[in-house]
């Protein structure tokens, strides 16, 4: 099947949106309450109140379907059809934060030509946005006729973007770099090993579309009570593994002490974290460069690894790569129509 890629200039999704809408307040147009959508997400980073939020998208042909083509190789008319969050207990809520899996279709949008959907992440501003032009995360086809239909909406790169997420690999370690007095401490986590040469600990594979960079994070959680982050940091953004990264050796690493040119980042002065207590995770994700939610993670975590008490320090901590187990987001989506 020949497939356009739809992430244009600036690489962030710009799809056309013809005579479509997009509010799902219910301050908006009037919706059919017979009919909606339900969404059953896996893969997606939990998010609060502020920092944006998931919005699924449905595609109806926006050009006559010709003959021998099917209705989701055409260009879509896009009409938004649900805005939620996945709260720390995986749950779905809507954006007022009630617990809702179940969305109201719009009323004009043509639900006997469902074609195709998407689910992008919006910054908290875009609210009423007239197309989706937040980070793509999931995106499928709807195939099958009757009243209901369904898909499961995943990443796709032969989509999304041209490039192959299960080649990345790498590892890091607990070290710190910004003071004099030893590197064996868990206060600092670099992409780098030591050595008469230092060599990148990250294998990043062919370099990402123009638009996208990769950004390294840590983050704090109590696995019994949510999957919301107790604190996160990010440890800096980088297109490569060799070089220092956004921020250096971070905002929180020793003054006047310069870090290696290698990603990562020491926490010794004004935030002090045990980073090998056993409640610490460290994951990289692939973030859009123009980013309006630069302290928010996208659902896009490629590589990620909970760090063990029984780890260490200073030795190789490997990341695993979600992508090669089923671990990006997809969602299942019900349209009743």
């Amino acid at each position: 099947m020949n497939r356009r890629w739809i992430v244009l200039a600036p690489l962030l999704l710009v799809l056309a949106t013809t005579g479509s809408t997009c509010s799902n307040s219910q301050t908006g147009p009037e919706y059919i309450r017979e009919t909606g959508v339900r969404v059953e997400p896996s893969g997606f980073w939990p998010l609060v109140s502020g920092q944006g939020f998931y919005e699924i998208w449905l595609g109806v042909p926006a050009v006559e379907v010709g003959e021998g083509e099917d209705p989701w190789q055409v260009e879509q008319q896009w009409t938004a059809a649900a805005a939620f969050r996945v709260g720390g207990d995986g749950k779905v809520y809507d954006l007022a934060g009630h617990l809702d899996d179940f969305f109201p279709l719009p009323g004009e949008l043509d639900t006997d030509r469902i074609a195709r959907g998407i689910i992008t992440y919006q910054p908290a501003s875009d609210v009423g946005a007239p197309h989706p032009m937040g980070m793509p995360l999931a995106i499928g086809d709807f195939t099958a006729p009757g009243g209901t239909i369904t898909t499961t909406l995943h990443w796709d790169d032969d989509e999304v973007f041209p490039k192959d997420l299960r080649e990345i690999s790498g590892h890091f370690r607990l070290r710190v770099e910004t003071l004099e007095e030893g590197l064996a401490l868990p206060h600092g986590v670099w992409f780098f090993d030591p050595g008469m040469m230092d060599a990148p600990s990250l294998q990043l594979g062919t370099p990402l579309p123009e638009g996208f960079i990769y950004q390294a994070w840590a983050f704090q959680r109590d696995s019994l009570s949510s999957l919301i982050p107790l604190q996160i940091f990010s440890l800096g953004r980088f297109s490569q593994a060799i070089g220092a990264d956004s921020d250096g050796a971070g905002p929180y690493a020793s003054p006047g002490i310069e870090g290696p040119p290698f990603p990562g980042q020491d926490f010794v002065q004004d935030v002090v974290v045990d980073l090998n207590d056993g409640s610490w995770w460290v994951m990289v994700t692939i973030e859009p460069v123009d980013d309006p939610s630069p302290t928010v993670p996208t659902s896009l975590r490629v590589l990620e690894r909970d760090i063990l008490q029984t780890d260490g320090v200073d030795v190789p901590i490997t990341l695993v790569n979600r992508a090669q187990h089923d671990g990006l987001p997809q969602a299942f989506v019900t349209v009743v129509r």
